[in-house]
């Protein structure tokens, strides 16, 4: 690389600015500078990750240039194969996608937008349905039908899947005590 500028974040995180004439000549850096960290002590096993952003917006601040490094260098967390992330503005979007999400989640609880949806499981020996499992669906009154793909994985990350596991499960028996009562074998 050629001239740059860099300094300490926080704690294990540092920034670099600089120049670069292509793209594989600054992955050849991050790759020496990886292995001269690496160097620095060999009684540790240390792995550095990168985040790299390549400024396309001159006018974006700079801590907006940091947060995209950031977020392209959590695609590498826990990975010692994959050090580099690159940031695309995918990444951006998804992480909005996720915060309206959070913002939502208790809402939508309140307000009963989820549902239970039965998957039938049958008995193999007489091919009739034995029970069935209970899955959680999100039913948006604007946005309509959210994906389980979309919101399950949030919410296991944040823990609410916890009171959205209780509401499910508490939705389930009383649909079974309603059907008991009209003489129905759940």
């Amino acid at each position: 690389a050629g001239h740059f500028v860099y300094g300490h974040i926080e704690e294990d995180v540092f920034a670099v600015c600089c120049t670069y004439s292509s793209k594989e000549q600054m992955l050849n850096y991050l790759e020496s500078l990886k292995e001269y960290v690496k160097a620095y002590n060999r009684n540790f096993d240390i792995v550095p990750i990168f985040g790299l952003y390549y400024l396309d917006d001159l006018t974006l601040p700079i801590i907006e240039m940091l947060d995209r490094a950031t977020l392209a260098a959590k695609t590498c967390k826990g990975s010692y194969v994959n050090t580099i992330g690159i940031y695309d503005p995918e990444m951006s979007r998804k992480l909005e996608q996720e915060q309206e999400i959070v913002n939502q989640m208790v809402m939508a609880l309140d307000q009963k937008q989820f549902f239970a949806y039965f998957q039938p499981k049958y008995d193999m020996k007489t091919n009739l349905p034995a029970g069935a499992e209970a899955l959680a669906r999100w039913q948006h009154p604007t946005k309509g039908f959210i994906p389980p793909s979309l919101f399950i994985p949030i919410f296991e990350k944040n823990g609410f899947i916890a009171k959205l596991d209780y509401y499910i499960w508490e939705t389930v028996c009383k649909l079974l005590q309603s059907w008991i009562r009209r003489g129905l074998n759940p």
